[in-house]
């Protein structure tokens, strides 16, 4: 394990998912990805904007065997709690996103 930032609790794990997770993870995630949104300043409902214009998704907790064996794996990890983990919301950025 490598700490790419102790402030922000971000971890570096080569080679801790297989090929076949990491597929399955990018096939979940460009079936479900959705412009990410911004707050309305005058209403605060979320909506889509140019300002930000990343593109994202939530992977619900133990949503299908594959995505339970990686939090299986994750929970073995003392360092982390299984409500962290960043592999249940894939995010898509582009050069010059936001």
């Amino acid at each position: 394990m490598a700490v790419f930032s102790g402030a922000d609790m971000a971890f570096v794990y080569e080679g801790f998912l297989t090929d076949l997770e990491c597929d399955h993870l990018i096939s979940l995630a460009k079936e479900n990805l959705q412009r990410s949104a911004v707050a309305d300043n005058d209403n605060g409902e979320s909506q889509v904007s140019d300002v930000r214009t990343s593109s994202g998704m939530f992977i619900s907790k133990a949503k299908d065997p594959v995505v339970s064996d990686i939090e299986d794996k994750l929970s073995t990890c003392k360092t982390l709690h299984v409500n962290f983990f960043v592999t249940r919301n894939p995010s898509k950025f582009l050069p010059m996103d936001h």
